[in-house]
């Protein structure tokens, strides 16, 4: 369960996430105690289309800069297959609230039955898709948005606050919060290793 305020507008994206929010195996709290003593349990990310990413860590008042990688052939494949989604309507269902259509989505061509796709379009906004369940290889992963908000949006949503400073490099950020779980960790009298934030495959 990954809780994330998201806001959206002309296609630039905003996320912002706490760890402490975070129920998952992949962060365990020794690692949200790590995070939380560097600073950087919490975390925006803007995304401006086709240019840069910027992360931010407002406890750190600071943020990186770096440019948005170029598309694979994996990524460029996937867009193909979503452009070529067929929606095929199922049923009629309130999602939160929402009055939705639910639709069965396939690839024509690429049909499997292992994998399932379903989204659920609330009809009262524009039939944006609210809610997406995706079965595959026995695993089920969803998104839901909740307490949506339609409108303008305030473009100061969109970069980082007045009084954040920019850092030449997410290390250099890095080792800044490093230096201070170091010396949160002194005052404490005790430490947090920093495997537990770098372990494999985590």
């Amino acid at each position: 369960s990954i809780p994330i305020g998201l806001a959206m507008s002309e296609g630039r994206m905003r996320w912002q996430l706490n760890t402490a929010q975070v129920r998952s195996a992949h962060l365990p709290p020794e690692r949200v105690a790590l995070l939380k003593q560097m600073k950087m349990d919490s975390v925006i990310l803007y995304l401006q289309p086709d240019t840069h990413l910027i992360a931010a860590f407002p406890r750190m008042k600071a943020w990186v800069e770096t440019p948005m990688p170029k598309a694979t052939n994996i990524q460029e494949n996937a867009q193909a297959k979503i452009g070529g989604m067929k929606k095929t309507p199922v049923a009629k269902e309130i999602v939160d609230g929402h009055p939705c259509i639910k639709y069965r989505l396939t690839v024509p061509e690429d049909s499997d039955p292992n994998q399932v796709a379903v989204t659920w379009e609330a009809t009262d906004l524009n039939d944006l898709p609210i809610k997406i369940m995706v079965k595959t290889d026995g695993q089920v992963y969803g998104i839901q948005l909740r307490n949506i908000r339609p409108g303008k949006t305030d473009e100061r949503l969109f970069q980082p606050p007045p009084g954040y400073t920019k850092r030449a490099s997410f290390s250099s950020l890095l080792q800044e919060g490093l230096l201070q779980n170091v010396a949160n960790s002194g005052q404490a009298g005790g430490s947090v290793s920093l495997e537990s934030l770098l372990s494999p495959g985590q």
